[in-house]
Formats: structure tokens, sequence, C-alpha cells
């Protein structure tokens, strides 16, 4: 496959699996591309710049990556150099002693029968997985990520693919983690879109503990009622918000339990008392 971005061109081996031995480009023009074309043979692409009056004519050779897919390797090899510390680093460890822990865990921790052990863990641990080496997606990225595994071989086999092998397991972790992370100026700016409109200084912006709860329960605005308001986001249940938070702010007491049906109202069960009056970005990232 032939492709062009803003100013590069390159060529990608199919199927799209995340293999960085597979993909390479190059400079095309000083500018934006505005077009390309390829000819009816596939040996040559055209392409045509932005404001530098040129067309420019490129022979296609396919040998060139294939020879660098070959050279990058088979299996997981090719996926070491995006992982932290390489093959041999903490992260790729981390993520194999999880991996059989999870199958561990599917057979039971204390059970006494004979461990079956397997290459493979079931689909509903990927989430966690995900969450444990530092990955936590979103509930619509989860979505994703389940139907990519569930529907691979789908149309090849008409069922369901239920097993997930390590290999497999280390490309979703590649394809669908932030690329570039989460930085503090990102979290910044995140924060500062649920403030008051009228806070100039990110530094000075800050939430009232109410205001914070209700962003947690997907309310931007304690204006509207609770019944009446519509939901934005993917708000957690009462008893998620307050069991996430008292083992994020370090408390022992006790955790109070409540009925899932009361969960559509907000109920004086649940005292956030423990949180801070105001919240401010400082306290937020840390």
């Amino acid at each position: 496959m032939v492709f062009a971005t803003d100013k590069e061109i390159g060529l990608q081996l199919l199927p799209l699996d995340g293999n960085p031995y597979k993909i390479h480009s190059m400079t095309g023009h000083s500018q934006k591309i505005v077009d390309i074309s390829v000819s009816s043979n596939k040996e040559i692409m055209f392409t045509i710049g932005h404001n530098d009056s040129c067309v420019l004519m490129w022979e296609i050779n396919l040998k060139s990556i294939n020879t660098m897919a070959q050279l990058g390797g088979r299996g997981i090899s090719p996926f070491y150099c995006l992982i932290e510390g390489g093959k041999k680093g903490w992260l790729m460890s981390e993520m194999k002693d999880l991996f059989y822990y999870a199958q561990i865990l599917h057979q039971g921790e204390n059970t006494t029968v004979a461990r079956v052990i397997t290459d493979t863990v079931t689909v509903e641990k990927i989430p966690n997985l995900m969450r444990a080496i530092g990955y936590y997606p979103s509930n619509k990225e989860i979505e994703n990520i389940m139907k990519e595994i569930c529907y691979k071989y789908y149309a090849e086999t008409g069922k369901l693919h239920e097993a997930v092998t390590f290999e497999e397991f280390v490309r979703l972790y590649v394809n669908h983690r932030p690329a570039f992370g989460l930085t503090i100026d990102h979290m910044k700016e995140i924060f500062s879109t649920f403030t008051e409109e009228d806070s100039v200084n990110v530094e000075e912006s800050s939430l009232t503990r109410e205001q914070f709860v209700d962003i947690l329960f997907g309310r931007i605005t304690s204006k509207v009622s609770f019944e009446d308001q519509k939901l934005v986001g993917e708000p957690l249940s009462f008893q998620e918000a307050y069991t996430y938070l008292k083992l994020l702010a370090s408390f022992n007491d006790k955790i109070t339990e409540i009925d899932p049906l009361s969960s559509l109202r907000r109920s004086t069960l649940f005292d956030f008392n423990f949180l801070p009056s105001v919240t401010n970005h400082s306290r937020n990232l840390i």
C-alpha cells in the first residue's frame, strides 16, 4: 500500500498490525502534498505539492519494504523496539509476569487441582491487564479492543475469538496505548476545561468538592437537577466513585456497600467529605 501524509510519502505492508518494520516513508514535498496518483501498472506514483509548482514522479520499489520486514524478524521480535527497555527491559518482564498471573487467576489462586497452564488468557482479562501495565482505556476504547479480538478470525471461521496469546497482547498494547503518553501540560489542559470560564490562569483555577464529584458522575454543572440533566462522558456510579476515591485518598475506613438499584439517584449514604473542599490543578496532579 502506498500512502501520503501532509509532507511524506511511503509504503506500508498489509495487514496493519503495528509492526514498525513494515512501513517506510520519506519527505515528498517541502510543503503540503495536495494529491497523489498511481500508474495503472502500480510501479509509478505521482505527487503534487502545494505552492512549489512541482509534479514529482516516484518509482515504487516493493522489494525494499519486503526486505526491511524480513530484517525486523518474526513473531514478537519487531515490537521490542516499541516497548520501554526493549526485550530485556522492566516493562516486558512485567508484562510476562502479569500475563501468566492472569492465567493463574482464571483457574483460581488457591485451587488444589493441578494447574493447567496454556499460552493464552481469556478475552475478559485483557482490560485489567492493560490497566496493570499503565494503560487505562476508556469504556469505548475497551469496547474497540474487545471487538478487534473477538472478530479477528470471524470472517474465516464464523466464530468469535475467545483467547489471546502473549504476542497478541503485546500487539494490542502497542497499537492502542497513547502514542505520546500523558504529560503534565495535557493534564493541566484537561483540568482547565472543567473550571470556571473566567479563570484566566490555569495555575489559579480550582474546583470545589461538589464540582469535582459532579464531574465524576457525568454532570458538568450542578444547576440542573440530577434527574433532569443529561449525563456526559463515561460517568462513574456512586459506589465506584466512593470506592475509588477512598482507596486513592488512603483512608482505612470501611467502605459502604449499597444496593445497586439506589445508584439511579444521589444517595446520602455516600459522604465525600474526606476530599479537600477545593481542588486545584497541583493537588489534582499529585
